[in-house]
């Protein structure tokens, strides 16, 4: 069975019901896809993703904490509504140049929102390693 949103071959999927040739694009596809994607993508080990996870969270969290809604910061980087939230959801990727334009339209400095995310990581990774340890 072949997930597109998540690039990989899911073969733990086979008994869920779901024909081999499905194939989504994104979470909202069907009832039936999201609920096949959602725990698709609880299942993903990429350090990549994890990465990406934490981006999009720091990204929303910022959003959120100066009191913005999807649809504002949508306007203030002249990007269609859906597109932002595909942006929020993982679904398309950010290049610098937005990502700079997203913090100054959030009016946070693109500097502090990226250590923002790297405070992120770093805690995410050790709180990794002391989980790991004996």
């Amino acid at each position: 069975m072949y997930l597109g949103y998540f690039g990989i071959a899911t073969p733990i999927f086979a008994n869920a019901g779901i024909s081999d040739a499905h194939k989504c694009s994104n979470l909202t596809y069907s009832p039936e896809c999201k609920s096949v994607c959602v725990l698709a993508k609880r299942t993903r080990q990429s350090s990549i993703s994890i990465e990406s996870d934490l981006l999009l969270e720091t990204i929303r969290a910022a959003r959120e904490s100066v009191g913005l809604s999807q649809r504002e910061v949508a306007r203030r980087l002249d990007f269609h509504p859906t597109v932002w939230n595909k942006v929020e959801h993982g679904e398309r990727v950010l290049d610098v140049v937005e990502f700079v334009a997203l913090a100054r339209a959030i009016g946070i400095d693109p500097i502090e929102l990226l250590g923002t995310y790297i405070v992120k990581l770093q805690q995410d990774r050790i709180g990794k390693a002391s989980t790991a340890q004996p």
